[in-house]
């Protein structure tokens, strides 16, 4: 009798680690707001209320073009080859009504595993649980610490998350994850 071996199960955060998300936002708040500040103080700003308006922000985040473009250079290639050794899974805090734009960009980029591409609204408690996800790789503060009792997180260093930097294994792309995986 042949014995299957599950593959050890690996998640991503899309946006700040697949896809250039915040970069996209800055671009598009330097050339149509004159925003003149770093990446850093866009993400803090946008996140103080007396800056900006939440229904601004809701506008921003559900901006079509936001979800569309290229990945961070190499990933898919990145991702297939440590395809063949673990199951990679996709889980992304986005406005639902993304979720066919979402898995639209997945399949048009051929990233392996299309199957595991799942949109939350808010936590992504449930899917770390149900998918059994031993590593996932995240650079926002909030998720980081929502899961860090639930799976091993590993951050993508940026300006937001500079604070918790200390607190678990960092990188500065996905493509230096194989020096993290036990």
């Amino acid at each position: 009798m042949v014995r299957r071996v599950k593959k050890v199960q690996i998640g991503f955060d899309v946006d700040g680690v697949l896809y250039p998300w915040h970069e996209r936002v800055y671009d598009y708040m330097t050339r149509n707001y004159g925003f003149r500040g770093t990446l850093g103080q866009l993400f803090v700003d946008l996140n103080n209320p007396r800056r900006y308006d939440p229904g601004f922000i809701k506008q921003i985040v559900e901006k079509k073009e936001f979800y569309r473009g290229e990945p961070y250079k190499l990933v898919v290639s990145f991702l297939e080859e440590l395809a063949k050794d673990y199951e990679l899974h996709y889980i992304t805090a986005r406005p639902l009504q993304t979720s066919v734009a979402t898995k639209a960009w997945f399949k048009e980029h051929k990233f392996p595993y299309l199957e595991n591409v799942v949109v939350v609204e808010d936590s992504k408690s449930k899917e770390i649980l149900e998918r059994r996800i031993a590593y996932y790789i995240e650079d926002r503060v909030k998720h980081a610490l929502e899961l860090k009792d639930l799976t091993n997180i590993i951050l993508v260093r940026k300006p937001w998350n500079e604070k918790i930097q200390d607190q678990f294994p960092c990188m500065n792309s996905i493509l230096e994850l194989g020096n993290y995986l036990k």
